[in-house]
């Protein structure tokens, strides 16, 4: 999200219940003086740095990586990422220290901004950090990829940890394990996006639900590939194409090619559907899963299987046309066993678990600032190039006026 977005979204949630802030508020100037001597600290490692591999070391004969990663390297040390990440690095240094919040929670996805709120509540010494994952884990999800995990730092400093992950279920958390987990537990809570979710009561209709993707190409194939497999005696259904949100000139394609087009929610369109397709990395199978719809994902021959479905009991997937036809003719479908995949405990006792050992907490994200009475949401996006440094002492005292909890947006 950028700097302008991220203020529209603030004055556009604006409230008397709820306050947004980005990070950019915070910004005193005493981070910005501390940021300089950052600054000229990192321009002289980048002089010191030296990652081109000895040729008697590599079986190349010799790795140019100090050639390879030139662009990265400098953008990172002596570049505008690296003002801007030492300038907020300094600014969650000072907001934790400053602030009497014991219990941190983070949207947990290996991005900078964690590494500083981290590192910041580490220094302090008494204060909590919980990471929670993304809704949604897929097998091989480098998101959570721990590098250091088999190759440890020794004698150096190594990446901050949080004091704890918290993931949505048991299928998540073996997809985390299987690609390096971080050093402090996994914890399994509920799913709190899909509480909402129930399973549809009954079937007022047989359309075919596609779900788009973000891909125009890909939202086309799945399009094409489902109009090509339905078999003559479904040639009476309704095609029904529900266009990605963050891609909605899809909507002149999948009309060209014979489809009704709708941008209800899921839930609404639940009744009227008799199955979905869905694209290989399509994260709306969850969603379609907990509403009782049957789901089959066609899968990609030029990519692996990044279906937030892949290991869950029930799940299906179509290689080509055939397999869709096959599924299509099935009259006994059904939709997978959810339980598997997400945690759906109501009410969330895994969560309120762990909120009532501590009265007060903070909840930090990536990508924009959300705080209402008893709920918060901080961003590390957006560069606040027409926000006075002082501004970071007015935005602290509203904030104190605030109880902060966990948040969560439906999307």
């Amino acid at each position: 999200m950028s700097w302008r977005d991220g203020r529209a979204f603030c004055a556009q949630n604006e409230s008397d219940r709820e306050s947004h802030r980005l990070i950019d508020d915070f910004i005193t100037i005493r981070a910005a003086v501390r940021s300089i001597g950052t600054y000229v600290r990192f321009c002289r490692a980048h002089k010191r740095l030296v990652l081109d591999v000895a040729r008697t070391t590599s079986a190349f004969g010799g790795l140019a990586a100090q050639q390879l990663f030139r662009a990265a390297l400098r953008d990172s040390l002596t570049g505008s990422h690296a003002v801007w990440a030492a300038v907020h690095a300094h600014t969650y240094q000072l907001l934790v220290h400053d602030c009497d919040v014991k219990r941190w929670f983070f949207l947990w996805e290996n991005k900078a901004f964690e590494q500083s709120l981290i590192s910041a509540a580490q220094r302090r010494g008494d204060v909590e950090t919980i990471g929670y994952s993304h809704s949604v884990v897929r097998k091989q999800d480098n998101r959570y990829y721990n590098e250091l995990h088999f190759v440890p730092v020794v004698g150096g400093r190594s990446r901050p940890t949080a004091s704890r992950y918290a993931v949505n279920g048991a299928l998540p958390i073996r997809n985390i394990q299987l690609v390096a987990p971080p050093a402090a537990p996994l914890c399994e809570v509920e799913a709190l996006r899909y509480l909402s979710l129930t399973t549809r009561e009954k079937v007022t209709g047989d359309a075919v639900l596609v779900v788009g993707d973000i891909s125009a190409t890909e939202s086309e194939r799945l399009v094409v590939a489902t109009v090509a497999a339905l078999p003559d005696s479904y040639k009476s259904r309704v095609v029904l194409f529900k266009p990605h949100p963050g891609n909605l000139s899809q909507m002149d394609m999948a009309r060209a090619l014979g489809c009704e087009v709708s941008t209800e929610p899921l839930a609404s369109l639940a009744p009227l559907v008799s199955f979905a397709v869905v694209g290989n990395a399509g994260a709306a199978s969850l969603d379609l899963t907990m509403l009782g719809i049957p789901v089959i994902t066609l899968l990609d021959a030029h990519t692996t299987n990044l279906s937030p479905l892949a290991g869950m009991h029930g799940a299906l997937f179509a290689r080509d046309v055939a397999d869709l036809r096959q599924f299509a003719q099935n009259a006994r479908l059904g939709a997978g066993d959810i339980s598997s995949v997400m945690t759906r405990t109501q009410p969330p006792s895994r969560w309120l678990a762990g909120a009532r050992s501590c009265g007060v907490s903070r909840h930090a994200n990536s990508s924009r600032a959300r705080c209402r009475k008893k709920q918060c949401r901080d961003s590390n996006r957006g560069v606040g190039r027409g926000e006075h440094p002082g501004a970071g002492a007015s935005a602290r005292r509203q904030m104190a006026k605030f109880d902060i909890d966990i948040v969560h947006r439906e999307r």
